[in-house]
Protein backbone atom coordinates (compact mmCIF):
# COMPACT_ATOMS: atom_id res chain seq x y z
CA UNK A 1 0.00 0.00 0.00
CA UNK A 2 1.17 3.55 -0.69
CA UNK A 3 1.67 6.37 1.78
CA UNK A 4 -1.66 7.72 0.59
CA UNK A 5 -3.40 4.58 1.84
CA UNK A 6 -1.67 4.91 5.22
CA UNK A 7 -2.67 8.58 5.34
CA UNK A 8 -6.31 7.69 4.58
CA UNK A 9 -6.34 5.09 7.41
CA UNK A 10 -4.79 7.67 9.70
CA UNK A 11 -7.37 10.34 8.75
CA UNK A 12 -10.30 7.94 9.07
CA UNK A 13 -9.01 6.70 12.40
CA UNK A 14 -8.62 10.25 13.67
CA UNK A 15 -12.20 11.03 12.62
CA UNK A 16 -13.47 8.01 14.54
CA UNK A 17 -11.37 9.06 17.54
CA UNK A 18 -12.91 12.53 17.46
CA UNK A 19 -16.43 11.09 17.25
CA UNK A 20 -15.75 8.77 20.20
CA UNK A 21 -15.79 5.50 18.25
CA UNK A 22 -12.62 4.15 19.86
CA UNK A 23 -13.00 0.56 18.71
CA UNK A 24 -13.21 1.60 15.06
CA UNK A 25 -10.33 4.06 15.50
CA UNK A 26 -8.13 1.36 17.09
CA UNK A 27 -8.95 -1.03 14.26
CA UNK A 28 -7.92 1.53 11.61
CA UNK A 29 -4.72 2.60 13.41
CA UNK A 30 -3.66 -1.04 14.00
CA UNK A 31 -4.17 -1.71 10.27
CA UNK A 32 -2.05 1.32 9.41
CA UNK A 33 0.66 0.23 11.87
CA UNK A 34 0.92 -3.17 10.18
CA UNK A 35 1.68 -1.32 6.93
CA UNK A 36 4.25 1.00 8.53
CA UNK A 37 5.44 -0.20 12.00
CA UNK A 38 7.85 2.74 12.38
CA UNK A 39 5.29 5.48 11.73
CA UNK A 40 5.45 7.65 14.86
CA UNK A 41 2.16 9.43 14.10
CA UNK A 42 0.27 6.13 13.91
CA UNK A 43 1.93 4.86 17.10
CA UNK A 44 1.03 8.06 18.95
CA UNK A 45 -2.61 7.95 17.76
CA UNK A 46 -2.89 4.30 18.75
CA UNK A 47 -1.42 5.08 22.21
CA UNK A 48 -4.05 7.79 22.71
CA UNK A 49 -6.84 5.39 21.73
CA UNK A 50 -5.58 2.69 24.12
CA UNK A 51 -5.36 5.28 26.92
CA UNK A 52 -8.92 6.46 26.23
CA UNK A 53 -10.15 2.85 26.41
CA UNK A 54 -8.29 2.24 29.71
CA UNK A 55 -5.91 -0.28 28.12
CA UNK A 56 -3.00 1.03 30.16
CA UNK A 57 -0.38 -1.63 29.41
CA UNK A 58 -0.95 -1.27 25.66
CA UNK A 59 -0.83 2.51 25.93
CA UNK A 60 2.45 2.33 27.89
CA UNK A 61 3.91 0.01 25.26
CA UNK A 62 3.21 2.53 22.46
CA UNK A 63 4.52 5.52 24.44
CA UNK A 64 7.67 3.56 25.29
CA UNK A 65 8.28 2.95 21.58
CA UNK A 66 8.20 6.69 20.94
CA UNK A 67 10.30 7.53 24.04
CA UNK A 68 13.02 5.07 23.04
CA UNK A 69 13.10 6.56 19.54
CA UNK A 70 13.74 10.00 21.01
CA UNK A 71 16.30 8.59 23.47
CA UNK A 72 18.26 6.80 20.72
CA UNK A 73 18.24 9.99 18.67
CA UNK A 74 19.67 11.98 21.65
CA UNK A 75 16.53 14.11 21.71
CA UNK A 76 16.47 14.21 25.49
CA UNK A 77 13.56 16.53 26.10
CA UNK A 78 11.26 14.50 23.86
CA UNK A 79 12.46 11.30 25.51
CA UNK A 80 11.77 12.76 28.97
CA UNK A 81 8.23 13.72 27.93
CA UNK A 82 7.32 10.27 26.65
CA UNK A 83 9.09 8.32 29.41
CA UNK A 84 6.95 10.31 31.83
CA UNK A 85 3.89 9.28 29.80
CA UNK A 86 4.94 5.63 30.10
CA UNK A 87 5.10 5.96 33.87
CA UNK A 88 1.60 7.43 33.96
CA UNK A 89 0.31 4.10 32.69
CA UNK A 90 2.92 1.74 34.18
CA UNK A 91 4.46 3.03 37.40
CA UNK A 92 6.33 -0.27 37.93
CA UNK A 93 8.41 0.12 34.75
CA UNK A 94 11.85 0.19 36.40
CA UNK A 95 13.82 0.24 33.15
CA UNK A 96 11.93 3.37 32.16
CA UNK A 97 12.67 5.00 35.52
CA UNK A 98 16.38 4.23 35.20
CA UNK A 99 16.53 5.83 31.72
CA UNK A 100 14.48 8.78 32.91
CA UNK A 101 16.69 9.51 35.92
CA UNK A 102 19.73 9.38 33.61
CA UNK A 103 18.11 12.03 31.43
CA UNK A 104 17.27 14.18 34.44
CA UNK A 105 20.92 14.11 35.48
CA UNK A 106 22.09 15.01 31.95
CA UNK A 107 19.61 17.88 31.73
CA UNK A 108 20.54 19.24 35.17
CA UNK A 109 17.08 18.50 36.59
CA UNK A 110 18.32 17.73 40.13
CA UNK A 111 14.99 17.96 41.92
CA UNK A 112 13.39 15.54 39.47
CA UNK A 113 16.46 13.28 39.65
CA UNK A 114 16.30 13.19 43.46
CA UNK A 115 12.64 12.16 43.39
CA UNK A 116 13.26 9.53 40.72
CA UNK A 117 16.28 8.06 42.53
CA UNK A 118 14.02 7.67 45.59
CA UNK A 119 11.27 6.07 43.48
CA UNK A 120 13.73 3.57 42.05
CA UNK A 121 15.20 2.79 45.49
CA UNK A 122 11.70 2.14 46.89
CA UNK A 123 10.82 -0.06 43.90
CA UNK A 124 13.94 -2.20 44.39
CA UNK A 125 13.26 -2.41 48.14
CA UNK A 126 9.78 -3.68 47.35
CA UNK A 127 11.34 -6.34 45.14
CA UNK A 128 13.77 -7.15 47.99
CA UNK A 129 16.75 -6.29 45.77
CA UNK A 130 18.68 -4.77 48.65
CA UNK A 131 21.87 -3.98 46.71
CA UNK A 132 20.03 -1.94 44.09
CA UNK A 133 17.85 -0.33 46.75
CA UNK A 134 20.93 0.79 48.66
CA UNK A 135 22.65 2.04 45.49
CA UNK A 136 19.79 4.30 44.45
CA UNK A 137 18.98 5.40 48.02
CA UNK A 138 22.54 6.68 48.37
CA UNK A 139 22.25 8.52 45.04
CA UNK A 140 19.08 10.17 46.32
CA UNK A 141 20.81 11.04 49.60
CA UNK A 142 23.66 12.69 47.63
CA UNK A 143 21.00 14.98 46.19
CA UNK A 144 19.85 15.70 49.80
CA UNK A 145 16.83 13.38 49.92
CA UNK A 146 15.71 12.97 53.55
CA UNK A 147 13.11 10.31 52.73
CA UNK A 148 15.79 8.08 51.18
CA UNK A 149 17.17 7.59 54.71
CA UNK A 150 14.17 5.37 55.37
CA UNK A 151 15.09 3.10 52.45
CA UNK A 152 18.70 2.98 53.65
CA UNK A 153 17.46 2.20 57.18
CA UNK A 154 15.30 -0.63 55.84
CA UNK A 155 18.20 -2.10 53.85
CA UNK A 156 20.45 -2.14 56.94
CA UNK A 157 17.51 -3.41 59.05
CA UNK A 158 17.05 -6.38 56.71
CA UNK A 159 20.80 -7.03 56.87
CA UNK A 160 20.51 -6.89 60.71
CA UNK A 161 23.05 -4.07 60.87
CA UNK A 162 21.31 -2.63 63.89
CA UNK A 163 23.44 0.42 64.62
CA UNK A 164 23.44 1.51 60.97
CA UNK A 165 19.65 1.12 60.93
CA UNK A 166 19.33 3.21 64.10
CA UNK A 167 21.50 5.94 62.58
CA UNK A 168 19.40 6.10 59.40
CA UNK A 169 16.03 6.10 61.17
CA UNK A 170 17.11 8.64 63.80
CA UNK A 171 18.50 10.97 61.10
CA UNK A 172 15.18 10.84 59.25
CA UNK A 173 13.22 11.43 62.46
CA UNK A 174 15.17 14.62 63.18
CA UNK A 175 13.48 16.16 60.17
CA UNK A 176 10.25 14.11 60.18
CA UNK A 177 9.53 13.24 63.84
CA UNK A 178 6.08 11.86 63.00
CA UNK A 179 7.27 9.35 60.38
CA UNK A 180 5.35 6.35 61.78
CA UNK A 181 7.09 3.68 59.69
CA UNK A 182 10.52 4.89 60.76
CA UNK A 183 9.39 5.04 64.40
CA UNK A 184 7.97 1.52 64.20
CA UNK A 185 11.17 0.05 62.75
CA UNK A 186 13.32 2.00 65.23
CA UNK A 187 11.26 0.58 68.10
CA UNK A 188 11.69 -2.91 66.66
CA UNK A 189 15.46 -2.47 66.47
CA UNK A 190 15.58 -1.34 70.12
CA UNK A 191 13.46 -4.38 71.05
CA UNK A 192 15.79 -6.79 69.24
CA UNK A 193 18.95 -5.43 70.84
CA UNK A 194 17.37 -5.41 74.30
CA UNK A 195 16.95 -1.66 74.78
CA UNK A 196 13.50 -2.11 76.28
CA UNK A 197 13.00 1.40 77.76
CA UNK A 198 13.88 2.97 74.39
CA UNK A 199 11.58 0.56 72.55
CA UNK A 200 8.74 1.31 74.98
CA UNK A 201 9.20 5.05 74.54
CA UNK A 202 9.07 4.77 70.74
CA UNK A 203 5.99 2.52 70.64
CA UNK A 204 4.14 4.72 73.12
CA UNK A 205 4.93 7.76 70.96
CA UNK A 206 3.36 6.04 67.94
CA UNK A 207 0.25 5.11 69.94
CA UNK A 208 -0.28 8.71 71.01
CA UNK A 209 -0.65 9.61 67.36
CA UNK A 210 -2.36 6.41 66.21
CA UNK A 211 -3.89 4.44 69.12
CA UNK A 212 -4.82 1.41 66.99
CA UNK A 213 -1.45 1.00 65.26
CA UNK A 214 -1.03 -2.79 65.20
CA UNK A 215 2.76 -2.80 64.84
CA UNK A 216 3.18 -0.49 67.83
CA UNK A 217 0.67 -2.42 69.95
CA UNK A 218 2.38 -5.71 69.18
CA UNK A 219 5.80 -4.17 69.71
CA UNK A 220 4.78 -2.95 73.16
CA UNK A 221 3.33 -6.37 74.01
CA UNK A 222 6.59 -7.96 72.86
CA UNK A 223 8.51 -5.63 75.17
CA UNK A 224 6.41 -6.82 78.13
CA UNK A 225 6.98 -10.45 77.13
CA UNK A 226 10.73 -10.00 76.67
CA UNK A 227 10.93 -8.46 80.12
CA UNK A 228 9.09 -11.47 81.52
CA UNK A 229 5.96 -9.51 82.44
CA UNK A 230 3.26 -11.78 81.02
CA UNK A 231 0.63 -10.10 83.22
CA UNK A 232 1.07 -7.03 81.05
CA UNK A 233 1.86 -8.86 77.80
CA UNK A 234 -1.22 -11.11 77.63
CA UNK A 235 -3.83 -8.31 77.93
CA UNK A 236 -1.87 -6.34 75.34
CA UNK A 237 -1.91 -9.29 72.92
CA UNK A 238 -5.61 -9.88 73.58
CA UNK A 239 -6.29 -6.23 72.70
CA UNK A 240 -4.60 -6.80 69.33
CA UNK A 241 -6.71 -9.92 68.79
CA UNK A 242 -9.88 -7.93 69.40
CA UNK A 243 -8.82 -5.47 66.71
CA UNK A 244 -8.16 -8.28 64.24
CA UNK A 245 -11.54 -9.85 65.01
CA UNK A 246 -13.28 -6.50 64.39
CA UNK A 247 -11.36 -6.26 61.12
CA UNK A 248 -12.53 -9.78 60.22
CA UNK A 249 -8.94 -11.05 60.10
CA UNK A 250 -9.17 -14.44 61.90
CA UNK A 251 -5.84 -15.70 60.51
CA UNK A 252 -3.99 -12.77 62.08
CA UNK A 253 -5.91 -13.23 65.33
CA UNK A 254 -4.91 -16.91 65.39
CA UNK A 255 -1.24 -15.95 64.99
CA UNK A 256 -1.42 -13.80 68.11
CA UNK A 257 -3.24 -16.54 70.07
CA UNK A 258 -0.45 -18.97 69.13
CA UNK A 259 2.06 -16.38 70.29
CA UNK A 260 0.35 -16.07 73.69
CA UNK A 261 0.24 -19.85 74.18
CA UNK A 262 3.87 -20.25 73.16
CA UNK A 263 5.01 -17.54 75.58
CA UNK A 264 2.65 -18.44 78.44
CA UNK A 265 1.26 -21.98 78.00
CA UNK A 266 -0.49 -22.02 81.39
CA UNK A 267 -2.22 -18.66 81.09
CA UNK A 268 -5.90 -19.39 81.80
CA UNK A 269 -7.27 -16.24 80.16
CA UNK A 270 -5.29 -16.80 76.98
CA UNK A 271 -6.26 -20.48 76.72
CA UNK A 272 -9.93 -19.74 77.44
CA UNK A 273 -10.25 -17.04 74.81
CA UNK A 274 -8.30 -19.07 72.29
CA UNK A 275 -10.63 -22.04 72.80
CA UNK A 276 -13.70 -19.78 72.53
CA UNK A 277 -12.23 -18.25 69.37
CA UNK A 278 -11.86 -21.64 67.68
CA UNK A 279 -15.33 -22.66 68.83
CA UNK A 280 -16.80 -19.49 67.28
CA UNK A 281 -15.01 -20.23 64.01
CA UNK A 282 -16.37 -23.78 64.02
CA UNK A 283 -12.88 -25.30 64.32
CA UNK A 284 -14.00 -27.82 66.93
CA UNK A 285 -10.88 -30.01 66.89
CA UNK A 286 -8.73 -26.98 67.68
CA UNK A 287 -11.23 -25.82 70.32
CA UNK A 288 -11.17 -29.25 72.02
CA UNK A 289 -7.36 -29.23 72.04
CA UNK A 290 -7.31 -25.87 73.82
CA UNK A 291 -10.08 -26.85 76.26
CA UNK A 292 -8.19 -30.03 77.20
CA UNK A 293 -5.10 -27.97 77.92
CA UNK A 294 -7.21 -25.52 79.93
CA UNK A 295 -8.74 -28.32 82.00
CA UNK A 296 -5.26 -29.66 82.67
CA UNK A 297 -4.24 -26.24 84.02
CA UNK A 298 -7.26 -26.21 86.37
CA UNK A 299 -6.44 -29.72 87.61
CA UNK A 300 -2.83 -28.77 88.24
CA UNK A 301 -4.03 -25.77 90.23
CA UNK A 302 -6.45 -28.05 92.16
CA UNK A 303 -9.48 -26.19 90.78
CA UNK A 304 -11.52 -29.35 90.33
CA UNK A 305 -14.91 -27.71 89.79
CA UNK A 306 -13.63 -25.60 86.88
CA UNK A 307 -11.89 -28.64 85.40
CA UNK A 308 -15.17 -30.61 85.53
CA UNK A 309 -16.99 -27.80 83.74
CA UNK A 310 -14.39 -27.71 80.98
CA UNK A 311 -14.41 -31.50 80.50
CA UNK A 312 -18.20 -31.38 80.27
CA UNK A 313 -17.96 -28.58 77.71
CA UNK A 314 -15.53 -30.71 75.69
CA UNK A 315 -17.99 -33.60 75.69
CA UNK A 316 -20.73 -31.26 74.51
CA UNK A 317 -18.51 -30.38 71.54
CA UNK A 318 -17.20 -33.90 71.00
CA UNK A 319 -19.15 -36.66 72.80
CA UNK A 320 -16.56 -39.23 71.66
CA UNK A 321 -13.56 -37.56 73.31
CA UNK A 322 -12.23 -40.47 75.41
CA UNK A 323 -9.64 -38.30 77.15
CA UNK A 324 -12.33 -35.98 78.51
CA UNK A 325 -14.58 -38.93 79.45
CA UNK A 326 -11.88 -40.69 81.46
CA UNK A 327 -10.71 -37.59 83.29
CA UNK A 328 -14.20 -36.33 84.06
CA UNK A 329 -15.09 -39.78 85.44
CA UNK A 330 -12.01 -39.72 87.64
CA UNK A 331 -12.82 -36.25 88.97
CA UNK A 332 -16.49 -37.00 89.61
CA UNK A 333 -15.51 -40.19 91.45
CA UNK A 334 -13.25 -38.20 93.74
CA UNK A 335 -10.07 -39.85 92.54
CA UNK A 336 -8.32 -36.80 91.11
CA UNK A 337 -6.01 -36.79 88.16
CA UNK A 338 -2.31 -37.57 88.32
CA UNK A 339 0.00 -34.71 87.46
CA UNK A 340 3.52 -35.52 86.35
CA UNK A 341 6.00 -33.10 87.91
CA UNK A 342 8.32 -32.85 84.92
CA UNK A 343 9.13 -29.17 85.26
CA UNK A 344 10.61 -29.38 88.75
CA UNK A 345 13.99 -30.60 87.45
CA UNK A 346 14.86 -31.86 90.93
CA UNK A 347 15.85 -35.35 91.85
CA UNK A 348 13.71 -35.72 94.96
CA UNK A 349 15.40 -38.17 97.30
CA UNK A 350 13.15 -39.80 99.87
CA UNK A 351 14.25 -42.29 102.55
CA UNK A 352 11.93 -45.25 102.60
CA UNK A 353 11.84 -46.92 106.05
CA UNK A 354 13.04 -50.50 106.32
CA UNK A 355 10.19 -52.94 106.07
CA UNK A 356 9.27 -54.66 109.31
CA UNK A 357 9.73 -58.41 109.66
CA UNK A 358 6.51 -60.29 110.27
CA UNK A 359 6.73 -63.57 112.22
CA UNK A 360 3.87 -65.40 110.60
CA UNK A 361 3.67 -67.02 107.20
CA UNK A 362 -0.09 -66.98 107.40
CA UNK A 363 -0.38 -63.22 108.00
CA UNK A 364 -2.41 -61.46 105.31
CA UNK A 365 -4.49 -58.30 105.10
CA UNK A 366 -7.62 -58.40 107.23
CA UNK A 367 -9.65 -57.63 104.09
CA UNK A 368 -8.72 -59.45 100.93
CA UNK A 369 -8.07 -57.21 97.91
CA UNK A 370 -10.42 -57.96 95.02
CA UNK A 371 -8.80 -59.84 92.18
CA UNK A 372 -8.73 -57.63 89.12
CA UNK A 373 -6.66 -57.75 85.95
CA UNK A 374 -4.59 -54.65 85.24
CA UNK A 375 -4.07 -53.97 81.56
CA UNK A 376 -0.86 -52.33 80.34
CA UNK A 377 -3.00 -50.13 78.14
CA UNK A 378 -5.05 -48.68 81.01
CA UNK A 379 -4.89 -44.88 81.23
CA UNK A 380 -2.61 -43.55 83.99
CA UNK A 381 -5.36 -41.34 85.38
CA UNK A 382 -7.75 -44.30 85.54
CA UNK A 383 -5.12 -46.45 87.31
CA UNK A 384 -4.53 -43.60 89.75
CA UNK A 385 -8.25 -43.35 90.41
CA UNK A 386 -8.46 -47.11 91.06
CA UNK A 387 -5.45 -46.97 93.39
CA UNK A 388 -7.00 -44.14 95.42
CA UNK A 389 -10.24 -46.11 95.70
CA UNK A 390 -8.29 -49.17 96.88
CA UNK A 391 -6.58 -47.10 99.60
CA UNK A 392 -9.96 -45.79 100.78
CA UNK A 393 -11.44 -49.28 100.91
CA UNK A 394 -8.44 -50.75 102.73
CA UNK A 395 -7.09 -52.74 99.80
CA UNK A 396 -3.52 -51.48 100.32
CA UNK A 397 -1.74 -54.31 98.50
CA UNK A 398 -3.98 -53.69 95.48
CA UNK A 399 -3.13 -49.99 95.59
CA UNK A 400 0.58 -50.82 95.72
CA UNK A 401 0.21 -53.00 92.65
CA UNK A 402 -1.57 -50.18 90.82
CA UNK A 403 1.01 -47.57 91.81
CA UNK A 404 3.83 -49.84 90.64
CA UNK A 405 2.03 -50.28 87.29
CA UNK A 406 1.79 -46.50 86.90
CA UNK A 407 5.49 -46.09 87.63
CA UNK A 408 6.36 -48.60 84.93
CA UNK A 409 4.50 -46.33 82.52
CA UNK A 410 5.82 -43.08 84.00
CA UNK A 411 9.02 -43.71 86.02
CA UNK A 412 9.62 -40.00 86.75
CA UNK A 413 6.25 -39.41 88.37
CA UNK A 414 7.33 -38.21 91.83
CA UNK A 415 3.74 -37.80 92.99
CA UNK A 416 2.96 -41.49 92.45
CA UNK A 417 6.33 -42.53 93.90
CA UNK A 418 5.45 -40.67 97.13
CA UNK A 419 2.01 -42.30 97.24
CA UNK A 420 3.59 -45.71 96.76
CA UNK A 421 5.95 -44.95 99.64
CA UNK A 422 2.99 -43.96 101.84
CA UNK A 423 1.13 -47.13 100.85
CA UNK A 424 4.08 -49.28 101.95
CA UNK A 425 4.13 -47.47 105.29
CA UNK A 426 0.39 -48.13 105.71
CA UNK A 427 0.89 -51.79 104.87
CA UNK A 428 3.82 -52.04 107.30
CA UNK A 429 1.76 -50.45 110.06
CA UNK A 430 -1.10 -52.81 109.38
CA UNK A 431 1.15 -55.87 109.50
CA UNK A 432 2.78 -54.64 112.72
CA UNK A 433 -0.67 -54.44 114.29
CA UNK A 434 -1.38 -57.99 113.18
CA UNK A 435 2.01 -59.17 114.49
CA UNK A 436 1.32 -57.55 117.87
CA UNK A 437 -2.01 -59.35 118.05
CA UNK A 438 -0.32 -62.63 117.15
CA UNK A 439 2.36 -62.11 119.81
CA UNK A 440 -0.36 -61.70 122.39
CA UNK A 441 -1.99 -64.90 121.26
CA UNK A 442 1.36 -66.75 121.24
CA UNK A 443 2.02 -65.72 124.86
CA UNK A 444 -1.36 -67.00 125.97
CA UNK A 445 -0.86 -70.29 124.13
CA UNK A 446 2.62 -70.78 125.66
CA UNK A 447 1.35 -70.20 129.17
CA UNK A 448 -1.43 -72.69 128.63
CA UNK A 449 0.43 -75.41 126.74
CA UNK A 450 4.01 -74.77 127.94
CA UNK A 451 5.20 -75.01 124.35
CA UNK A 452 8.77 -73.75 123.71
CA UNK A 453 8.87 -70.08 122.69
CA UNK A 454 12.03 -70.29 120.60
CA UNK A 455 10.23 -71.73 117.61
CA UNK A 456 10.41 -69.03 114.97
CA UNK A 457 7.81 -68.60 112.30
CA UNK A 458 8.77 -67.78 108.76
CA UNK A 459 9.25 -64.10 108.03
CA UNK A 460 7.42 -62.03 105.47
CA UNK A 461 9.29 -59.10 103.93
CA UNK A 462 7.78 -56.13 102.09
CA UNK A 463 9.37 -55.45 98.72
CA UNK A 464 10.03 -51.87 97.62
CA UNK A 465 10.73 -50.26 94.23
Amino acid sequence: MSQEDIKKLLDDGSACFQSGDMDKAISLFEEALKLDPQNANVVLKLAECYAAKGLNSKAAEQYLFIANAYYDSKLNKGAVKFYQKVLEFDSEALDTRVKLVDLYAKEGMQREAKIEFLNIAEAYLKKDDLNKAEEYAKKAIELKSIEAQFVLGMVTFKHELWQEAINAFEYLLKFKPSHLEALSKLGTVYLRIGKFPDATSVFEKILKTKPDDIDALEGLADVYAKRGSMREAVPAYLNIINIFIKQNSPDKAEEIYNKIIKLSPENVDGRTKCANFYETLGKLDSAVTQYLALAGIYVKNKNVDSAKQIYQKILNLDPNCEDAKTKLYALESGGGITQTVSSAKQDVQRTIPKAPVVENTSVVSEVESPKETISSTDDIDFLHFKAEESIKNGFIEKAIELYRTILKKDPKNTDIRQKLHNAYILLAQKEEEIVEKDKGKDTEEVEESNEPTDKKKKRVKISYL
